[in-house]
């Protein structure tokens, strides 16, 4: 049991204010076991439920207008005052003749960055994940028995050979939040043995109805047999077309537990999924709040690796009132 009233615990509120305000917000108006998550269009207390859903879709993405690159993609009527005052990039250099385009990854919802890592450094992280796809998986889980997701454990030899992707990611938040956000980070397997059927993430979704960033970096080819990412361009813009068709699949999806954010048939009809095959040394960067899936593997036996990045963990639906 935490003691709420020791000089300790005041230090660590003081030390870390955004994590206290994301668990008492999330524990108020989401859910109260799940205190970390992204602002969900399913709220499960009493109080989230009884906030209006076109109230609750214009209020948290108000808050998260206040980041410059998300502030690019919510173009809510009555809701552009941040991004009339930022001007954004139109791209990233992290190295001579390399650079992100950030202009690409704004307007389409996704962007590629080829041979991403110096070739030294690729070779490295080759070999350190080579050695650490023999050890134990620090968790695993299946949605159907036949293909087997994997968390993979990092050991010390790892983390030193992935320090210049994590530096390049750390630089890109600093740009994208205007402010230190932690970045989670995780080394993901999925492996397929004879068939990959009823796994929900194989269905067209989105993630939240906000702005939602993750990065994958491919470190080997993934080619249309080999389960690519896929998403649908231009599908992430939140306007208010996006706004209505999130409310009906709101209504809509309500008790659907195998995939509650599927998107409207009119949805899906006017943004096409693409499939986004990579080449090794590979970085991808899109907005999952947009249109996306995981494509199915159709051929066995098969598995595909990537690096995953997300900051879903350090925001908070209050943060604009002390970014």
């Amino acid at each position: 049991m935490i003691n709420l009233f020791t000089p300790a615990f005041a230090k660590k509120v003081l030390n870390n204010p955004q994590q206290y305000i994301t668990v008492a917000s999330n524990m108020i108006l989401h859910s109260k076991n799940n205190l970390f998550s992204y602002p969900s269009i399913y709220p499960t207390t009493p109080i989230g439920s009884s906030i209006p859903f076109d109230l609750r879709f214009k209020l948290y993405n108000y808050l998260f207008e206040s980041y410059p690159l998300y502030s690019q993609v919510i173009q809510l009527s009555g809701q552009d005052l941040a991004r009339k005052h930022y001007k954004y990039p139109l791209k990233y250099k992290f190295r001579p003749d390399h650079f992100v385009d950030l202009e690409y990854l704004v307007t389409r919802g996704y962007c590629i960055t080829r041979d991403f890592l110096p070739e030294n450094n690729y070779a490295t992280i080759v070999s350190s994940l080579n050695n650490t796809l023999k050890l134990q998986p620090k968790a695993s889980f299946s949605y159907n028995r036949m293909t087997v997701f994997k968390i993979l454990n990092i050991p010390q030899s790892l983390r030193e050979a992935t320090a210049i992707l994590q530096r390049y990611l750390e630089e890109l938040t600093k740009l994208f939040f205007n402010t230190d956000v932690h970045i989670s980070f995780s080394i993901q397997t999925i492996e397929a043995s004879i068939e990959d059927n009823h796994d929900p993430n194989t269905i067209p979704h989105l993630d939240r109805f906000i702005p939602t960033l993750k990065a994958f970096y491919f470190p080997f080819a993934v080619n249309e047999y080999q389960s690519p990412f896929s998403f649908a361009p231009y599908s992430h813009i939140i306007d208010d077309d996006y706004q209505r068709c999130f409310k009906d699949a709101y209504i809509f999806n309500k008790n659907n537990r195998v995939n509650p954010f599927r998107p409207s048939n009119e949805f899906e009809d006017r943004f096409p999924l693409m499939n986004i095959c990579v080449p090794d040394n590979s970085l991808v960067l899109a907005f999952t709040n947009g249109l996306h899936r995981r494509l199915r593997f159709l051929s066995f036996p098969e598995r595909r690796i990537s690096f995953r990045f997300d900051w879903y963990s350090s925001l908070s639906k209050f943060n604009r009132f002390y970014v």
